[in-house]
């Protein structure tokens, strides 16, 4: 899949149609409401990857920690 489906890529794909859509006068309030989608995908982006690393980390010491244990 690699970048095809990054989803950091996708969240600023969606960021500059919001903006494309927000500069055409009668459509302001949906490209702000799509560049709000955006915003929110990339904090989900962003969130999901700290989880991820906390996650690893709890992991590692708890096994190290159930490896001096034994």
């Amino acid at each position: 899949m690699g970048i095809l489906f990054n989803p950091l890529l996708i969240a600023v794909a969606v960021g500059v149609l919001g903006m494309a859509i927000a500069s055409r006068p009668g459509h302001r309030v949906v490209g702000y409401g799509v560049l709000a989608l955006a915003a929110v995908l990339l904090l989900f982006q962003v969130g999901y990857g700290i989880g991820k690393d906390m996650a690893h980390r709890d992991n590692a010491a708890q096994a190290s920690a159930s490896m001096g244990a034994a």
